[in-house]
């Protein structure tokens, strides 16, 4: 089995510089971590789950959020090159699709080596879809020269509303899907693959539960 272990973080206040602290706390215990583990205990990344788009700061100055959490992401991606030299990657909500925000949803990809995209939706083609979200960061990152960055985040955690999710549609539906992403995206060098969020939602998900008395 090729199993690597990423240690995760993040709360969705941590992107202002005056919440820093809390991230360098978490950075500097990994690094205690890594200096007394043994070569097979090793993290070999970290994942940074901030999102700041359900504050209602988001609503209001989205923009100001975007430039405080960049100062953020910066201080923690020096960080982690300079002390700690494992992959690093983020969560990204899909509203940094939009036009308005690509300058700062390419500096995200770009100061990170892989970006989660949050593509929570259980159908590929059509208006917000998991193409319409996805198809973006995906041109973003070939502009970049990124290779390998960009990861297809799918949901199954019983969330509302249905759209969102995998919960009530089964694991088959999940797996077609999953497939679907792969096909269209697999030619693109920025493309690293798809995520499901998460193994205990993942695991009891019925296969096909509309044919399940």
């Amino acid at each position: 089995m090729n199993i690597k272990v990423h240690a995760a973080f993040g709360e969705k206040t941590w992107y202002h510089p005056d919440q820093y602290h809390y991230i360098q706390e978490k950075l500097s215990r990994i690094m205690n971590y890594q200096s007394a583990s043994a070569p097979a205990e090793l993290f070999t990344g970290i994942h940074i789950d901030i999102e700041p788009h359900t504050l209602d700061e988001w609503e209001t100055t989205p923009h100001q959020v975007l430039k405080d959490w960049l100062t953020n992401v910066r201080s923690y991606s020096n960080f982690v090159k300079q002390y700690l030299g494992i992959e690093l990657s983020a969560a990204l909500p899909l509203a940094l699709k939009n036009e308005q925000f690509s300058a700062a949803a390419s500096e995200m990809i770009r100061l990170h080596d892989k970006i989660a995209i949050m593509a929570y939706r259980n159908f590929l083609e059509g208006p917000d879809s998991i193409a319409s979200i996805v198809d973006p960061f995906i041109a973003l990152a070939e502009e970049l020269g990124k290779r390998k960055s960009i990861i297809v985040g799918q949901e199954t955690k019983p969330v509302t509303p249905d759209k969102l999710t995998y919960a009530h549609l089964g694991e088959a539906a999940l797996l077609r899907n999953l497939e679907l992403i792969n096909n269209r995206y697999q030619s693109y060098a920025s493309y690293e693959g798809v995520g499901v969020h998460s193994l205990e939602y993942w695991e009891p998900l019925p296969y096909n539960p509309t044919t399940q008395a």
